[in-house]
């Protein structure tokens, strides 16, 4: 009897400690930091930030705080828009930014101090299709101010 429940505690252990390890690596896959210049067009899913090289600034894309564009397929009176949490990080002070992109337009920009940032939200929604929240990308490009 002692046997059988050692044999089940030691199962039930290692189940655990590989469920463990797989969640460990897929939050550490996350993070990862992206690195860009000024100019290039880069990607950034949810919980990854980018630092922009030679230049006192990072972006952080801390997720979606809402979806309602118009999703292909389907008549809408209204084209919708998508808000994407970042944080923006300028030397060394953080700002908690919201970038919203209108379901009609392929991109949109704003200014942040001596930045423009010109982003766009990927996927578009399809009619019947959830898009989960690891699908999501917030595509950007970071120039200077002239």
């Amino acid at each position: 009897m002692r046997y059988h429940m050692k044999e089940a505690l030691s199962k039930y252990i290692s189940c655990l400690f590989i469920l463990l390890l797989v969640l460990i690596t897929g939050c550490i896959g996350g993070n990862e930091l992206v690195k860009a210049d000024l100019g290039q067009k880069f990607s950034l899913h949810i919980g990854q930030t980018a630092q922009i090289q030679n230049e006192p600034l990072s972006i952080r894309f801390n997720g979606i705080a809402g979806d309602s564009r118009c999703p292909t397929g389907v008549q809408c009176f209204w084209a919708g828009e998508v808000k994407c949490d970042v944080v923006v990080t300028y030397q060394g002070s953080p700002s908690n930014m919201t970038l919203t992109q209108s379901g009609a337009d392929q991109s949109a920009e704003t200014t942040y101090n001596e930045y423009r940032l010109i982003y766009s939200v990927e996927p578009y929604p399809e009619a019947g299709k959830q898009i989960s929240t690891a699908e999501y990308r917030l595509i950007l490009t970071v120039e200077k101010l002239p």
